[in-house]
């Protein structure tokens, strides 16, 4: 019989399974970054979604005032803020009475992709109009 027929070494089979297993972690790696990518792109899709929702809301169950409102869902924190673009408007005798009020409505949400992730926002801010109070 010839040694050199019998099959592999241990030294191969275990050079084998050191490269297969090399192989396992850097697909395990690619494949992990890819869901870490697609998870932060969903979050970012939901948390713009919620923005654009609550500066919709603004003005339309109650009327716009100055101030911030804070809150919570699903995981995401947002902050809405109004504040009037009229303060420093002078009120002259020729001003037409019933005059809309401008109003900036900015909508901040923040999130957290996945455990130990950076905390990541979207702002998104808008201009609406208040018609006057008679």
């Amino acid at each position: 019989m010839n040694r050199g027929e019998d099959g592999f070494t241990l030294l191969e089979t275990i050079a084998a399974l050191a490269i297969l297993a090399l192989s396992f972690a850097a697909m395990h790696d690619a494949f992990s970054g890819g869901w870490r990518a697609i998870n932060t792109v969903g979050g970012e899709a939901n948390a713009v979604a919620l923005a654009r929702s609550l500066v919709a809301q603004a003005g339309v169950a109650a009327p716009l005032e100055d101030g911030e409102r804070t809150g919570a869902v699903d995981g995401y924190n947002w902050t809405i803020e109004t504040r009037s673009l009229d303060r420093e408007r002078v009120t002259l005798a020729d001003t037409p009475t019933g005059m809309p009020t401008a109003y900036r409505v900015g909508a901040s949400v923040a999130w957290r992709p996945y455990p130990l992730a950076p905390l990541r926002s979207v702002r998104l801010d808008t201009i609406k109009l208040q018609e006057a109070r008679r």
